[in-house]
């Protein structure tokens, strides 16, 4: 071969090694920056989750101040003052005035029980199972529906502010329960077991039609659903729902320990 004529062919040949390479760099450039782009995208989104929460928090921890120092001590002094009425006249005008009190002691006592489910500082003295218990104690009382611990939990040790997020899911999925589904009884099960939380819902109401189900499970357009999702996002727990036709309703959240 004539060497003149292999420096053109050498050339050509170093020159598209050097494209090679240069196109393997820019595509693993490219592909770093794209993974790069992806979690700063995460990490900013995860913060945007996480002042939400504490901004709902905060809110909430507000509404129930407000709810004791204000509205609780408005009751309270009505109470006050109808101890201080004249002694009544007849029969009926006592049977009135002992049904009154008896509705404005129920009246403070509902909102206490709303002030403490409301200020998350409770959750982290009295324990998540103790708050639930406080709050399915509540609702039982109303003769509404019929919650109940299935099984009976023992108190799980829990980062405070994870069992802030189970507490605020337990009472979203109460609220859709009693809003939505008809149900006359509910159980509630949380327990430690192969290395993860468990946590489940499981309502005997009327279920969720398939169709509205999926736009629900994929959408998230319910608050309440989007809230639970929400949280299960930013403590890593897994969801899932279930609602046969007719067979109630059914709410599993997994976390891992």
């Amino acid at each position: 071969m004539n060497p003149d004529s292999t420096i053109p062919l050498i050339a050509g040949t170093a020159l598209v090694s050097v494209l090679t390479v240069f196109i393997i760099l820019f595509v693993i450039l490219y592909k770093k920056a794209q993974l790069r782009f992806e979690l700063e995208r995460q990490q900013f989104e995860q913060a945007l989750l996480e002042s939400e929460v504490e901004i709902r928090e905060q809110t909430l921890a507000d509404i129930a101040r407000e709810l004791h120092d204000n509205i609780g001590q408005i009751a309270s002094l009505a109470k006050i003052q109808l101890n201080m009425l004249p002694p009544a006249t007849s029969e009926e005008e006592v049977e009135k005035i002992a049904e009154s009190k008896l509705l404005l002691q129920h009246l403070i006592s509902e909102i206490r029980g709303l002030s403490n489910s409301l200020n998350y500082e409770n959750v982290q003295s009295m324990g998540l199972i103790g708050m639930m218990e406080k709050d399915i104690n509540r609702i039982n009382k109303s003769g509404f529906v019929k919650v109940m611990f299935h099984p009976k939990p023992t108190e799980i040790s829990l980062d405070s502010k994870i069992s802030i997020f189970l507490y605020r899911m337990f009472q979203e999925g109460i609220n859709n329960i009693l809003k939505h589904s008809g149900a006359n009884q509910v159980l509630v099960g949380i327990e430690e077991k192969a290395n993860q939380i468990v946590f489940h819902l499981e309502d005997n109401g009327v279920g969720i039609p398939k169709e509205k189900l999926q736009i629900l499970l994929n959408n998230s357009t319910g608050n309440g659903l989007k809230n639970i999702k929400h949280r299960c996002k930013l403590i890593g727990a897994t969801f899932n729902m279930e609602s046969p036709p007719n067979m109630g309703t059914f709410i599993r959240i997994n976390l891992p320990t």
